[in-house]
């Protein structure tokens, strides 16, 4: 506290004191959502069905072969349910293996700065981007370019690390941190919701769910504390799933799509 003024007459008037004043008052307090803890992949198929869908970070680098293998790909998942879904990943090599294997059309592109008119498709959907927004150096940027690829009515699917999750909170106590190389942000329920707004969208719909061991094998006695929290704590699952809805005018949507 060396740097803290000292509390005088001069600065009692200060704008410094106003400020502090005025950080003393801002609401920093939010309770978090009563909503359920959901099956990841299950929720995220059901979700889809039916629905033209542009699958953002499809390619699950670097595992794509292993998991192709094993049947474990989320877009496997996908197309073998029948939706009508259309792949982008910026991971050349991943994408090649896609087409080359019949989980095309799947194009090579920045979801950061993607447009329509560089894709040369019609508007989807939904557009679904499960555990990539973590892995960007610009998540506004992401989800601004996502106002261009949604049809009028659309939604934006969002999964990713809880930032307050049990799993981390033990990591974290046993003197280490749990983090993917690749992680560049974990949000929590409030931060991902303040950024999609500002990025000019609704939210429409929260959960929380378990990651699952399709995206990290753990042991069967934090696997066992997950699904109690599950029951009686829900905020301290893996992740998070937001539904958003843009709010731009169709003008400006189709400013951003070109």
């Amino acid at each position: 506290m060396e740097n803290f003024p000292p509390v005088t007459i001069e600065f009692l008037l200060s704008s410094n004191a106003f400020a502090l004043y005025s950080l003393a008052r801002m609401k920093m307090h939010y309770p978090i959502p009563k909503v359920p803890t959901v099956e990841r992949t299950a929720f995220l198929l059901e979700a889809c069905r039916g629905k033209r869908v542009l699958h953002l970070g499809c390619t699950d680098w670097p595992m794509t072969k292993e998991r192709f293998a094993a049947h474990e790909l989320l877009h496997q998942a996908l197309l073998k349910q029948g939706c009508e879904v259309v792949g982008l990943d910026m991971d050349a090599e991943g994408v090649e293996f896609f087409n080359a294997h019949g989980l095309g059309p799947c194009i090579l592109g920045n979801v950061e700065t993607v447009s329509l008119s560089d894709m040369g498709i019609p508007p989807f959907e939904l557009i679904l981007a499960g555990e990539i927004i973590e892995h960007l150096e610009n998540p506004g940027l992401f989800l601004r370019a996502c106002h261009g690829l949604l049809a009028p009515g659309g939604e934006l699917l969002v999964t990713t690390i809880n930032a307050y999750s049990l799993f981390r909170f033990l990591r974290y106590a046993l003197g280490c941190e749990y983090v993917h190389p690749d992680h560049n942000y974990y949000f929590s329920p409030k931060v991902l919701e303040t950024l999609a707004i500002r990025c000019g969208y609704s939210v429409t719909d929260f959960w929380f769910h378990g990651t699952g061991t399709e995206k990290r094998p753990i042991a069967w006695h934090y696997r066992l504390l997950m699904r109690v929290a599950a029951i009686f704590a829900p905020y301290l699952a893996d992740g998070v799933i937001i539904k958003l809805r843009s709010n731009l005018p169709t003008q400006e949507k189709t400013e951003a799509s070109s």
